[in-house]
């Protein structure tokens, strides 16, 4: 008995060393990690990015140069594809448009300022961006009378809805638009970034994100062809200003295909509490032009809180270096954004509010330096 005892042991023995000695062999074969990409242990679940951290936390900071375009949905103010004799049997009228500013290529900045931790490789991240399209031709928008018998009709203002008046169309001798907008956000993150295997990294992320933005819309227009001779122009003003606070979390991975480079990938998600204030104005003049006597046919305001949510996407190329034993890195980035702000179009329109997501879109290059 005490025999077979010993031989069960000596087999449970041999069993562990041969399992254990496997298991070495395999870890020798295994391709070692990346030089540079990270200090840590390869042992180390999920180790995270180099550069190393040292005395608990060290600072790292960023710039962008940005080139988007902004385009605000819902400011459509003119339509032609309308004929001007609604009563003529039989009659027909060429294929028209609604009018509308459609944007511009503006540039704009990032600048960012965060602290790395010795604690289990975790950052924090405030970065703030600026944008400002107003000056650009896509901004301003004009259109004149086109080739009979298509007309040019109002949207917009104190003789909209050209349906009512079909025996005698408010026509428009011409119009034109500018839209500007000041676009202010502020983005607090708290993320980790790490490995999940050999050539891939990821760095989810949550916190909060903060907006205020301006917008102005307004709309010139003469007429031709109304029922009243009293007026013959009109000025349409819009000012819309809102704020915002609220939760936001992303996750931003990177594949690693050399040493130094890689494809990285950005998604968040937010959802602002915003406050919106809104007014608008409508005047009606006797001459072309905004010219003569003025009577102010509109004079409203729209106040309201709501919550806005923001969708961000981007995908690009990045350059990394390292620096002294992965104590310092260069970071580079070059890249196309997308973002979409949900219903932000909330400016004052006759009676009833404008509807319209307002959506972002083009080129980042963004520097950073890890201390």
């Amino acid at each position: 008995m005490i025999n077979k005892n010993w031989a069960f042991a000596l087999g449970i023995l041999s069993l562990s060393t041969a399992i254990v000695a496997a298991d070495q062999n395999m870890q020798d074969k295994q391709p070692p990690m990346p030089m540079g990409v990270t200090s840590q242990p390869t042992g180390v679940i999920t180790p995270p990015v180099a550069p190393a951290v040292n005395n608990g936390a060290d600072l790292f900071i960023s710039a962008d140069f940005i080139y988007w375009k902004a385009y605000q949905n819902g400011l459509e103010y003119a339509e032609t594809g309308i004929t001007t004799t609604p009563t003529t049997v039989g009659g027909t009228v060429p294929r028209g448009t609604l009018v509308a500013p459609s944007g511009a290529w503006e540039p704009g900045f990032k600048v960012g300022l965060g602290l790395e931790f010795a604690h289990d490789g975790w950052d924090l991240f405030a970065q703030y961006t600026w944008l400002a399209p107003q000056s650009g031709s896509g901004n301003q928008s004009s259109v004149s009378v086109p080739a009979a018998p298509s007309g040019l009709y109002p949207i917009l203002g104190a003789y909209k809805g050209h349906t009512s008046v079909a025996t005698s169309p408010a026509l428009l001798n011409d119009a034109s638009a500018t839209w500007k907008m000041h676009y202010n956000v502020l983005d607090l993150e708290l993320g980790r970034n790490f490995f999940v295997s050999r050539y891939m990294t990821l760095r989810p992320h949550f916190g909060l994100k903060a907006a205020w933005m301006t917008q102005r819309f307004n709309v010139s227009q003469d007429f031709n062809g109304l029922q009243s001779a009293n007026f013959r122009s009109e000025q349409i003003n819009h000012k819309q200003k809102n704020w915002g606070l609220g939760i936001r979390a992303g996750l931003d991975p990177v594949w690693h295909f050399a040493r130094s480079w890689g494809m990285y990938g950005e998604f968040a998600f937010s959802a602002l509490y915003s406050y919106f204030k809104g007014k608008g104005s409508d005047t009606l003049y006797t001459g072309f032009g905004q010219t003569g006597s003025s009577n102010v046919y509109e004079n409203a305001q729209r106040n309201f809180h709501g919550v806005t949510p923001v969708l961000e996407l981007g995908l690009g190329l990045e350059y990394m270096g390292w620096f002294y034993d992965e104590a310092y890195m260069l970071e580079v980035k070059a890249g196309w954004e997308e973002q979409v702000w949900f219903q932000t179009n909330q400016l004052v329109n006759g009676l009833t509010s404008g509807a319209g997501n307002l959506t972002t879109q083009g080129f980042t290059l963004k520097v950073g330096f890890h201390f």
